[in-house]
């Protein structure tokens, strides 16, 4: 306790002098570089529960530092009256799991229901659940529903799995910044990077950027060791990616399997597709590809022989109807049905947005190329097959049970590849 109160009287001290100089109260920075050190001070199995703890403990400094810096004014005097004269309807401090990092949506959040709380950072959505299950936190901050890209579907799942009471919710304008070097203009923009949730967030914006690239970053942040693993890709992909951006990403295990299938906009069936009839298929390589074979295999369209699993529209030999091919990212699809007769769509994708193959007007047999070809993967950087985390992980996701909870939650939707 003497400890605990020597820092708080050194927070203080930091506040006046934060206060006198017109510093911010939080630097992010800092704080990250100061839990990156004792988390590696603490090892490996103990580096989560020591950043934990720290973490609370830089959390209370601050709030001690913001209340030090507004004593003595009128306003903070007012709000102090205000407060006192107010009866409290919700908690005035918490302990509050999050998942992500600080300036992350869910901390915004959270800031915005509870005044002074107290949060905890979790890697997962699960780990969040977990930690109000368990006790250590108070409560828990999720997303569970975005005006332009949907569902979190992620979220949804857990909600089935976990014991929980919702208690309050928040509604937050959710602004994303496209970051470049000085001096950068949109025409000299090649490349975007960013999280899967982001991206279909900022679909319309991204679309509208012609011949530019979009990558999703989980692959990047296993090749710079910030991930473990991802688990989202197939190998084809995956090779592709590693020829286009120099990575050296390989597979330790297949895992599942999620049928291509051809989806109605605007048309409700194939037999009744117009000359001229618009097909939507993702724009990517290997995707790409694999759409334009469903689409041969069911008679819409020829394509050139031996053109092998990444056929693109210039490989169409044949198109009696003149089916014009439209090419967007794969996430989009699915929010694009209503202005296309028909899209193929990814299986990923097509069950975040409600679609199941059984709704799908055609899709991948089960005992096609894609089987064999796209099975989704566990990815990892090179040299790190063998560490002990991801051999769990290869153990856990090709598991009987793992196979049991595919079948019993998504049955034809996601099939086992193991």
């Amino acid at each position: 306790m003497e400890l605990f109160k020597q820092r708080m009287a050194v927070s203080r001290e930091v506040a006046a002098y934060k206060q006198e100089h017109g510093l911010p109260t939080l630097d992010a920075g800092r704080e990250r570089a100061l839990l990156a050190k004792v988390g590696s001070l603490a090892g490996e199995d103990l580096a989560d529960y020591t950043e934990s703890v720290f973490r609370s403990i830089m959390a209370a400094s601050r709030s001690y530092q913001k209340q030090c810096e507004g004593s003595g004014s009128p306003v903070y005097e007012g709000i102090r009256t205000a407060l006192s004269t107010t009866p409290d309807l919700f908690p005035q401090r918490a302990t509050v799991a999050c998942q992500g990092i600080e300036g992350a949506y869910s901390q915004i959040a959270c800031d915005s229901i509870f005044k002074s709380p107290t949060i905890l950072y979790f890697d997962t959505f699960d780990h969040v659940f977990k930690a109000v299950e368990s006790g250590m936190c108070q409560y828990g901050i999720l997303p569970i529903e975005n005006s332009t890209a949907g569902s979190v579907n992620a979220t949804y799942d857990l909600m089935t799995r976990h014991n929980f009471s919702i208690v309050r919710s928040a509604r937050l304008k959710v602004s994303h910044n496209l970051l470049a070097k000085a001096g950068t203009g949109l025409p000299d923009i090649k490349e975007v990077f960013s999280h899967e949730q982001a991206i279909n967030q900022c679909s319309a914006f991204l679309s509208g950027l012609k011949g530019v690239k979009v990558t999703v970053v989980p692959n990047t942040a296993v090749e710079d060791g910030d991930e473990d693993a991802n688990y989202f890709q197939h190998i084809t992909y995956l090779n592709n990616f590693n020829a286009e951006n120099g990575t050296h990403l390989v597979s330790v295990a297949d895992v599942h399997y999620e049928p291509f299938g051809i989806y109605a906009g605007k048309t409700a069936s194939l037999e009744e597709l117009q000359d001229g009839a618009q097909i939507g298929v993702p724009n990517d390589p290997t995707n790409g590809g694999r759409a334009l074979l469903l689409l041969q295999e069911q008679g819409l369209i020829t394509l050139k022989e031996d053109v092998g699993l990444e056929p693109t529209k210039l490989d169409i030999a044949e198109n009696p109807h003149n089916y014009e091919i439209v090419e967007m990212e794969a996430a989009q699809l699915p929010r694009s049905l209503g202005s296309l007769d028909i899209a193929v769509i990814n299986g990923n994708y097509a069950i975040e947005a409600g679609y199941h193959v059984a709704d799908a007007l055609a899709h991948e047999s089960s005992d096609s190329l894609a089987v064999e070809k796209y099975a989704n993967i566990i990815c990892v950087a090179k040299n790190n097959e063998d560490s002990k985390a991801v051999k769990a992980l290869v153990k856990v996701l090709t598991s009987d049970d793992f196979k049991a909870y595919l079948e019993e939650n998504y049955g034809e939707d996601v099939l086992p590849a193991f």
